[in-house]
């Protein structure tokens, strides 16, 4: 896998994690939610699963996961 492959590759998982907080970003975290969310994010991983880029995929889905979570807890404290 050339640098470019690899660079598309974690491009294509940014952009669809980024997609996924843009849907759920502004809503309360249901448990209902929080089960679509890791179905979406568990949806990106699958789709660059096995893909040579180690844990990348991982790290950044679930970077956009703690991002909504934290959202969610500064929502609760106010």
């Amino acid at each position: 896998m050339t640098d470019m492959e690899r660079l598309k590759q974690i491009y294509d998982i940014v952009v669809a994690s980024w997609k996924m907080y843009k849907r759920h970003t502004s809503e309360p975290c249901t448990d209902e939610k929080y089960e679509t969310i890791m179905r979406e994010g568990e949806e990106i991983w699958k789709a660059h699963e096995g893909s040579g880029i180690g844990e990348a995929p991982k790290q950044i889905i679930f970077g956009f996961i703690e991002a909504l979570e934290q959202e969610d807890k500064e929502r609760l404290r106010q």
